[in-house]
C-alpha cells in the first residue's frame, strides 16, 4: 500500500512539475506540496463549486473539463488539463464569487488553503504567479466603474435648462431630397457631426457621423443613397425648458447619443448630445480657472476659489476619472498660484531678475485633491543679488504666499515656501543643493529631493528649471548610491496589505481604525514613478506621464506598468470619492478611510491595487537595493 501511494504521489509530483507554477518550486517544497493533496473525481454535470460560499482548496483540473460561471449565471470561461481554479477566494476573504461545473467526467486536485497560503509566503513566484491575476480583475474593476451610469447627484450639476445650452450657432439642416454624398459635404463644411432633416421646418429625421460610418460606408453604399435610407426618421425630442439632465436620462434610457431639442412653438431650438451635457461638468471647472486667471484683486482670487469644492463633487459623482480631476482641482491651484504672482508685481513693481515661480509636490504633478497646503518657491536668475534683489522677492513671496493662505490653500506645515530662503536662490545654488543631497545622500536629502523633483514652473520662462531639472537627472541617474537609498525609501511605507489580504488599519487621531489611503497607496506609486523616471532620464513630472514614458522607452516590463497605473487610478479614485463624500457632508476633508465605509467592490479591489503595488515595490528593492530592504 506504502509503495503504491508512493508511486501515487511522484504521479502527481510529475504533472505538477509540467504545469506553471508549480514548476519553479524546488523538488522538495513539491514533495511537501503533494504530501497534502486530496483527489476529487466530479463527474459531468455536477457542481464543483458554489457561488457565495466559503472556500477551502485551490484546485488544480488533473483531467477533463470545468466551466466557471462568473457571478454563478454566464458563462465566462473553460478550464481544461493544468488549469487552476478557486484562488481569488483563497486571496480575498475566502468567499468564493464564481459557480464551477464540470463540463466533462474530471478529475481535481485539491490543495488546503492553509498550504496555499504557507506557499505564498514561502516562495515568491508561487505567490506572483496567482496574484497577478488581480491585474486582470483591477483592469476590469475600472472599466466596470467607468461605464456605471451617472447617479442623479450627477446630474442635478446639469440642472440648467436646455434652452441655455442650445442656440449658440445656427441650425445646420437639410431637405429629405437630398443624397447621402451631399449630406456628408454639409456636415463636413458646417463641421457639424449631426444633421437635423427637416422638410419646411418640420423634423423628419435626424444624421449622425455614425449613420455614415455604418449605414453607408460599412455596407458600400453609393453616393447617391437617398439620404432617407440611413437617417434615423421621426427621432425623439425634448422641450427646450427640460432640464439638461433630463436630456441625459431620456437619452439613456432609449440608449441613443443625440437629442434634438424643440422650442415652446414647436420648432426646433437645437440639438444636444451625451457628449455635450458630460462635458457641461468639467466646462465648469475651465470656466472656474478662468475666473481665478481673471480675477482683478487678491480677494477676488480668494472668491473665486471658492466653488472649487463643489466642482469637486460635481466632477467625482459624473465618474470621470481620477487624472482628470486631478487636473481640473491642479489648473484651478495653478491658476491661483500665477495670478497672485501677478498681482504680487503689479503692487511692487517689475521684477528686477528673471525668476521661475515654482511649484512643489501634488500640484507640480497635476494631482492635487481636496486637501491641498502650498508648496512654491522661487528658482531666480544667475544675476540675483541677495543685498539687491532679496528685499523684492522676500515681499513677493509674502503677498503670493499670505493670500493664497486666505484663499483656502493654507501654508504649509513644513515651510516649504517661497517665503523660506532656503527654498528661494539662483539656479547655480539649487544646482549645488540639488548635488549635494545626491552625492550625500541620508534620509533628510532624500526626502528632500523627493519633494523637490517634483517641480513645475507656473510663472516665468521656464528655461531655469528646464536647466535645473536636466542636471539633476543626469547627476541622480549616475549615482548608484543615491538610487539606492530613494529605493529604500519608496518602499519604506508598504501597502495597506496583511498576510491574508485582510487591510491593515491604523488608529488615526481620534482613535478610529483607519487607513491613510494617501500615505499607504497613493504616495507608493508615486515615489516608485519618480525614482524610476531619475534612474531612465525621463523628464516627466506627473505621475501618469512618467509611467507613460517607461512604457514608451520600454524601459521596464510594459504589463507591469500598464497594472501599477491601474493601481494608480483605482486608489487615486477611491481617495476622491472619500474627500467629496466628505465634503457633500459638510465635514473637514482628509486622506483616512474607515473600512466599514467601503463597499465590497472597493474593498476587494484595493486589495487588487495594493497587491501591485507591493509586488512593484519589491521589484523596486530587487533592482536597487539587491532585495534588501
Amino acid at each position: 500500500m506504502d509503495a503504491l501511494k508512493e508511486i501515487e504521489q511522484l504521479e502527481i509530483a510529475d504533472f505538477l512539475k509540467a504545469h506553471p507554477p508549480f514548476g519553479d518550486l524546488p523538488d522538495g517544497a513539491i514533495g511537501h506540496l503533494v504530501g497534502d493533496i486530496t483527489i476529487r473525481y466530479a463527474r459531468r454535470g455536477a457542481t464543483v463549486l458554489e457561488s457565495g460560499i466559503k472556500n477551502e482548496y485551490l484546485f488544480i483540473v488533473r483531467s477533463g473539463a470545468v466551466e466557471l460561471m462568473e457571478g454563478g449565471n454566464d458563462l465566462a470561461i473553460m478550464l481544461s488539463e493544468g488549469s487552476c481554479f478557486a484562488f481569488p477566494s483563497l486571496l480575498r476573504d475566502g468567499i468564493t464569487r464564481h459557480g464551477v461545473t464540470a463540463l466533462e467526467d474530471s478529475l481535481l486536485y485539491c490543495i488546503p488553503a492553509k498550504t496555499f497560503h504557507a506557499f505564498c509566503e514561502a516562495h515568491d513566484a508561487f505567490r506572483v504567479y496567482f496574484s497577478s491575476a488581480e491585474a486582470g480583475r483591477l483592469r476590469a474593476a475600472i472599466a466596470r466603474r467607468s461605464e456605471s451610469q451617472i447617479n442623479l447627484g450627477a446630474l442635478q450639476s446639469a440642472a440648467v435648462p436646455l434652452e441655455r445650452m442650445v442656440g449658440a450657432r445656427p441650425l445646420v439642416t437639410a431637405p429629405t431630397t437630398i443624397s447621402c454624398g451631399i449630406a456628408a459635404g454639409v456636415m463636413a463644411a458646417e463641421d457639424v457631426s449631426t444633421l437635423l432633416i427637416c422638410d419646411d421646418g418640420a423634423l423628419k429625421g435626424i444624421l449622425t457621423d455614425k449613420d455614415l460610418r455604418r449605414r453607408m460606408l460599412a455596407k458600400q453604399l453609393p453616393y447617391d443613397t437617398p439620404i432617407t435610407q440611413i437617417m434615423t426618421p421621426d427621432p425623439v425630442t425634448i422641450e427646450s425648458s427640460a432640464a439638461g439632465f433630463e436630456a441625459l436620462l431620456l437619452m439613456m434610457r432609449n440608449n441613443f447619443s443625440h437629442l434634438p431639442v424643440t422650442n415652446a412653438q414647436g420648432g426646433i431650438a437645437g440639438i444636444i448630445s451625451a457628449r455635450d451635457l458630460l462635458k457641461r461638468m468639467s466646462l465648469h471647472a475651465l470656466h472656474l480657472a478662468q475666473d481665478v486667471a481673471k480675477a482683478a484683486t487678491p480677494e477676488a482670487v480668494c472668491e473665486a476659489t471658492k466653488p472649487l469644492t463643489q466642482s469637486l463633487i460635481a466632477l467625482v459623482d459624473a465618474d470621470l476619472t481620477a487624472q482628470v480631476i486631478g487636473e481640473f482641482v491642479s489648473s484651478v491651484g495653478e491658476a491661483a498660484h500665477r495670478r497672485l504672482a501677478e498681482l504680487g508685481e503689479d503692487a511692487l513693481g517689475p521684477p528686477p531678475v528673471p525668476y521661475d515661480f515654482v511649484v512643489f509636490g501634488s500640484l507640480a504633478r497635476r494631482d492635487q485633491s481636496g486637501v491641498s497646503d502650498q508648496d512654491n518657491g522661487f528658482v531666480l536668475d544667475d544675476s540675483y543679488d541677495e543685498a539687491a534683489h532679496g528685499a523684492y522677492f522676500k515681499a513677493l513671496a509674502t503677498f503670493v504666499c499670505d493670500h493664497l493662505n486666505a484663499a483656502g490653500y493654507v501654508y504649509c506645515p513644513g515651510d516649504i515656501m517661497a517665503t523660506n530662503d532656503q527654498w528661494r536662490k539662483s539656479l547655480t545654488d539649487w544646482k549645488a543643493t540639488f548635488r549635494k543631497w545626491i552625492t550625500s545622500p541620508d534620509p533628510k536629502s532624500v526626502m528632500h529631493t523627493s519633494i523637490f523633483y517634483d517641480m513645475r514652473p507656473i510663472k516665468g520662462s521656464g528655461k531655469l528649471v528646464r536647466d535645473l531639472r536636466q542636471e539633476v537627472v543626469s547627476t541622480a541617474q549616475a549615482n548608484t548610491v543615491f538610487l539606492a537609498h530613494l529605493a529604500r525609501d519608496a518602499v519604506s511605507t508598504p501597502p495597506p496589505l496583511g498576510f491574508f489580504r485582510q487591510l491593515v488599519v491604523e488608529k488615526d487621531k481620534s482613535g478610529e481604525q483607519s487607513l491613510n489611503i494617501k500615505r499607504r497607496g497613493v504616495m507608493p506609486i508615486t515615489d516608485i514613478a519618480r525614482l524610476q523616471a531619475l534612474a531612465n532620464n525621463i523628464t516627466a513630472v506627473s505621475t501618469k506621464s512618467r509611467l507613460e514614458a517607461l512604457q514608451q522607452a520600454s524601459a521596464l516590463n510594459k504589463d507591469d506598468l500598464r497594472d501599477l497605473m491601474d493601481a494608480q487610478e483605482f486608489i487615486a479614485m477611491t481617495r476622491l470619492r472619500h474627500q467629496a463624500q466628505q465634503a457633500a457632508r459638510g465635514e473637514r476633508v482628509d486622506n483616512l478611510l474607515h473600512i466599514e465605509s467601503l463597499s465590497r467592490f472597493e474593498r476587494d479591489h484595493l486589495k487588487d491595487a495594493f497587491g501591485i503595488v507591493r509586488r512593484a515595490q519589491s521589484a523596486l528593492s530587487n533592482a536597487y537595493m539587491g532585495g534588501l530592504l
